[in-house]
């Protein structure tokens, strides 16, 4: 048995999302058995477990977890699977990223300077090789 397919939100390790309440999803592959029994959701952030849904009847089209999120942090994530059959899998490691969520906007826009009057224009000359 192995466990494949793992999205977040439907999305395979989504980059700079504002994911809200995240959705876990996954799909089960060669097992024995005909159905999964029990599953559990580890979440970790920097090497600490930030949820762990403990073995539950947890769907694999789509399970949201007791999970807040921090901005622009990197989540890893793994879903353990138990089937009919008393098998037992184990994901490879998953991950999210989430972006800037509620937080102001502290940067600086690149500007020319007050000082200067003069307007810069950049531009590069090239040829085309082929039509």
């Amino acid at each position: 048995m192995k466990i494949t397919n793992c999205l977040v939100n439907r999305i395979v390790s989504p980059v700079g999302y504002d994911l809200g309440d995240p959705s876990f999803s996954w799909t089960v592959e060669d097992a024995s058995g005909k159905r999964q029994t029990s599953a559990r959701i580890v979440v970790e952030s920097g090497g600490a477990t930030v949820c762990d849904s403990g073995w539950g009847e947890l769907s694999s089209l789509g399970t949201k977890l007791d999970l807040t999120l921090s901005p622009r942090t990197r989540y890893t994530w793994k879903v353990s699977v138990r089937s009919d059959a008393d098998e037992v899998a184990t994901s490879d490691e998953n991950f999210f990223e989430t972006g800037k969520m509620c937080e102001t906007w502290t940067a600086k826009w690149i500007t020319e300077p007050e000082s200067d009057s003069v307007s810069r224009v950049y531009s590069k000359r090239f040829a085309l090789k082929k039509d």
